[in-house]
């Protein structure tokens, strides 16, 4: 898939996907976006979803004529342009959550590599091959989701404080069944 069009895909969730938005959070770096335009969006996206909690949607517009000033010329032009083509593009892509999270997962990882490349060339170009080494020992691919074991031996106190914990009842029965 071309660059630009998984960078606007990539954006589409996050303007219009608080799931997506939740599962992006914990690999999401923008420094692996290459555009522009698509930087300013997603920045824009998650002051929104840091603030309250869910993917801008509809809010995107005003946030965007807040902003309009302050971009230049072609940015602005390239964002309005999204924007409104945004409902008619989301609508005919029938998004996808599962697909687009493992493209831009796999999008990201491309461009940590290619970056982690880059900077390991410069090293070289520059004589510091030791630098290169160094950066070469410490990196690291995207943190990917990991399933979360609970081993009931080593976290007993934290279990029975889980199950110590009283609660109200959702619903409360009248008379005897409900004592």
């Amino acid at each position: 898939m071309p660059e630009e069009f998984i960078e606007r895909s990539i954006i589409t969730g996050l303007i219009t996907s608080t799931e997506y938005m939740v599962e992006v959070d914990s690999f999401w770096n923008t420094r692996f976006l290459d555009s522009t335009t698509a930087r300013t969006l997603a920045d824009w996206c998650w002051e929104y979803f840091k603030k309250y909690r869910e993917a801008p949607k509809q809010s995107i517009e005003g946030i965007f004529l807040e902003k309009v000033k302050q971009l230049p010329k072609d940015t602005a032009e390239d964002i309005q342009d999204i924007l409104e083509n945004l409902s008619e593009e989301y609508d005919r892509k029938q998004f996808n959550l599962s697909y687009l999270l493992d493209q831009t997962r796999s999008y990201f990882q491309s461009q940590s590599l290619s970056q982690f490349a880059s900077q390991i060339k410069e090293c070289l170009e520059t004589g510091e091959i030791a630098e290169a080494e160094k950066l070469a020992k410490g990196y690291q691919f995207l943190a990917t989701p990991q399933s979360v074991v609970i081993d009931p031996f080593s976290s007993a106190t934290r279990i029975k404080a889980a199950f110590m914990e009283t609660s109200e009842p959702l619903i409360h029965f009248p008379k005897a069944l409900g004592k």
